[in-house]
């Protein structure tokens, strides 16, 4: 695969490699691109528990005043699942390509 084996063990970035791969840089417009890495950033967020990423994802459907705040539920915007979808089927469909290019080409 050409990496180094003082590489394999090192801490993988992934919104930084994400920038890196060739399926994102060459094969995706500019906006596209940008769009799609700032998606991954964003599911990251909710996959880690930030509460930025869960307001960014999320509408507030109701709101209950409580003693010491508020009670709210709030449920997935569907722009966001969509939008979110939209990127992860770019990506897959890039991930299969280059799979079968490197499964049906000589060696």
């Amino acid at each position: 695969m050409g990496v180094e084996w003082s590489q394999v063990g090192q801490r993988i970035n992934v919104v930084d490699e994400l920038r890196t791969l060739d399926a994102v840089n060459s094969g995706m417009d500019p906006d596209v691109r940008a769009i799609t890495v700032a998606t991954w950033r964003s599911l990251s967020g909710m996959q880690h528990g930030h509460p930025y990423a869960l307001v960014l994802n999320s509408d507030v459907h109701t709101r209950e005043t409580m003693q010491g705040g508020e009670r709210r539920m709030v449920a997935v915007n569907d722009n966001a699942l969509q939008g979110a979808a939209v990127a992860g089927n770019l990506l897959l469909a890039a991930g299969i390509k280059l799979y079968i290019n490197r499964c049906t080409r000589p060696a």
